[in-house]
């Protein structure tokens, strides 16, 4: 079944939440910007990302940026980091609705390890 596109809805909840990639966008903050590594964070098939990618780069959340070694790289615009306190808000209510008590221990040790991990790869 192909997905319906919610881009002619005359609801602007649904008109975003169909444009935007909100793990994507979520990852770009967290410092990844190579395809690849979008794809190994996210585990979604490569066409499904690729597709993805190209509709925030159309809708102007992302940029396409060539390194010095020629590698793309997906960084967010002005427009994608206005982003921020919708995947903040998300973030808290997930926290605090989601997750048992055992979980948030857990999670916090996660979301930790993740950051030194992309700190550590984006020094590289």
């Amino acid at each position: 079944m192909k997905k319906k596109s919610l881009q002619q809805e005359m609801c602007p909840m649904a008109r975003s939440v169909d444009a935007v990639g909100l793990l994507i966008v979520r990852d770009a903050y967290a410092g990844i910007r190579r395809f690849s590594d979008f794809q190994r964070s996210l585990g979604i098939a490569k066409n499904i990302l690729s597709s993805r990618l190209k509709a925030l780069v159309a809708l102007s959340i992302l940029r396409v940026e060539t390194t010095k070694r020629g590698h793309r790289e997906y960084v967010l615009t002005e427009k994608g980091a206005e982003l921020r306190p919708i995947l903040d808000a998300l973030s808290l209510w997930g926290r605090n609705h989601l997750f048992s008590d055992d979980e948030l221990a857990q999670l916090d040790v996660v979301m930790r390890e993740k950051r030194l991990t992309q700190r550590v790869r984006s020094s590289a």
